[in-house]
């Protein structure tokens, strides 16, 4: 049978952090080991603030999702393999907040690209 995927978004704050690190590594070994039958698990980097302000996380975050539902992703995801029917989204604190709002946008059936151009993001910060 093939292997549900697990998406696992690391923490930080949006803003530190990384999924190379060795707690986010142990995590990932957790997640594909604890599964019944295993897991694949991927563990996407997601550009962080305060260089990136939102929406460059969640944008990051929910391409992984567009990359899995394309050809691009099996040469790494093998469809023999994985089963895209079952995938996991998972994460702890802002990892947690970008798994269910990538849950939330996948439901809405979002396709729009959600990076703003560079000139969108100066407009948002001078109206906060």
């Amino acid at each position: 049978s093939h292997a549900p995927i697990v998406i696992l978004h690391h923490g930080g704050g949006f803003c530190m952090m990384s999924s190379r690190s060795k707690m986010y590594f142990q995590a990932c070994q957790k997640f594909a080991n604890g599964v019944a039958g295993g897991a694949i698990v991927i563990a996407p980097e997601y550009r962080r603030a305060p260089e990136y302000p939102f929406p460059y996380a969640v944008s990051d975050s929910y391409d992984v999702l567009r990359w899995l539902a394309s050809d691009a992703s099996h040469a790494a995801v093998p469809p023999g393999e994985a089963d895209r029917r079952r995938i996991i989204l998972a994460g702890d604190s802002a990892g947690g907040n970008l798994a269910l709002v990538c849950s939330q946008l996948l439901r809405d059936g979002l396709q729009a690209d959600l990076t703003p151009a560079p000139a969108e993001v100066g407009e948002k910060l001078a109206a906060v």
